[in-house]
């Protein structure tokens, strides 16, 4: 045990120095400070050195397109004309193409209502095609879209099927419009609108499928049509093979032309 000299003359003993374990516990502890961060931040360091390969590409070089994918369905157009207009307007490489000039320039042709395109790597370019979806020709210079929208084509041979409705280009809507709303209530009636043709003042000319003529006027549109509807299912259906003009534009009367007979049909009675 050490002892220290009393200045006094005794001996007294003294605790050893704590001071020496206190600094070797605190080393240890930093030490173990050290290795744990060590070994935390490891998976860390790891990841950092971690590298992804991205094919490289110079976009220097020009790259061709070597397929065109077309999505759409195609009723009064063809899927070959289609290419025909694509292939004139691939002016370009891949990379560089003008999507939106050669959206624009499709949009422009009548059977087209919208186009979209888009690049699929590595040189494919996908097409969708919305078709006009014509509700009525418009004379003999194009067709009513579904939306009433008037659109002019030099062939009509495709739409031989549909009624024609004619009049004033700026009345082309409303004139569409007018058909739908007639259309429901004759359909029910068994009367299918073959044509229908608003004059500028208004009045109509409606020719059906089973071959008669209905003269409307312009003024109490609505009511006339009525009126002639009333008579057809209580009397005139009866003899729709007979009838070739009804006449509604009077305000108090109905006039009705009948088919003429021909010589063979008088002969046989």
């Amino acid at each position: 045990m050490a002892k220290q000299i009393n200045t006094t003359g005794g001996a007294k003993k003294v605790k050893p120095s704590t001071q020496p374990r206190r600094k070797l516990g605190r080393y240890v502890l930093l030490m173990c400070a050290v290795i744990a961060a060590c070994v935390y931040f490891k998976p860390l360091a790891y990841i950092a050195d971690v590298h992804i390969a991205l094919p490289s590409v110079d976009f220097d070089d020009e790259v061709k397109i070597n397929n065109v994918v077309i999505e759409g369905e195609f009723r009064y157009s063809s899927k070959q004309a289609l290419q025909s207009d694509i292939s004139a307007l691939l002016a370009g490489d891949f990379v560089n193409l003008d999507l939106a000039r050669m959206r624009a320039a499709m949009e422009a042709k009548p059977w087209y209502k919208s186009v979209r395109l888009a690049r699929q790597w590595p040189a494919t370019l996908k097409v969708e095609i919305e078709e006009e979806l014509p509700i009525a020709r418009w004379g003999e210079r194009g067709f009513i879209n579904r939306y009433g929208e008037l659109v002019y084509v030099n062939e009509l041979n495709a739409l031989s099927s549909l009624p024609v409705l004619s009049g004033a280009d700026e009345h082309a809507y409303d004139i569409a419009r007018n058909y739908l709303l007639m259309s429901q209530l004759l359909n029910d009636a068994g009367l299918y609108i073959s044509s229908l043709h608003v004059s500028a003042n208004g009045a109509r000319e409606i020719k059906f499928s089973s071959g008669f003529t209905l003269l409307l006027g312009g003024h109490m549109f609505s009511e006339r049509l009525e009126k002639f509807l009333y008579l057809y299912q209580q009397q005139l259906g009866a003899q729709k093979e007979r009838l070739a003009i009804v006449d509604l534009r009077y305000s108090n009367g109905v006039a009705v032309r009948w088919r003429e007979e021909t010589l063979g049909e008088l002969a046989s009675r």
